[in-house]
């Protein structure tokens, strides 16, 4: 098809984002701005690429989770969140 690339690329974004909070349950950096640049760049593709018709409900779907945002957050033992008093990260020991 003409525009795979053009529409592989943004779906290698919202995958990444999707399966690290789904499989790791982290959130990526930035993941709400890669997710609305890939909705945008989906958007931008022409007809003849027919993303509703190969992703039905793809981008309708991706704009509900840029307006909820992702459901869970996770911490990540040993790293900080910013409203933490103490930014030390944890030691590993070596046993």
């Amino acid at each position: 098809m003409q525009y795979d690339v053009e529409l592989a690329d943004p779906l290698v974004d919202v995958r990444d984002v999707v399966e690290t909070f789904r499989s790791c349950g982290v959130t990526a950096p930035n993941w709400h701005g890669t997710l609305a640049d890939a909705v945008a760049a989906l958007d931008r593709l022409p007809q003849a690429a027919q993303v509703d018709a190969r992703l039905p409900h793809l981008i309708p779907r991706l704009r509900l989770l840029l307006a909820h945002g992702l459901l869970e957050r996770t911490r990540i033992p040993g790293i900080p969140r910013p409203e933490d008093d103490d930014w030390g990260f944890d030691e590993a020991t070596a046993s």
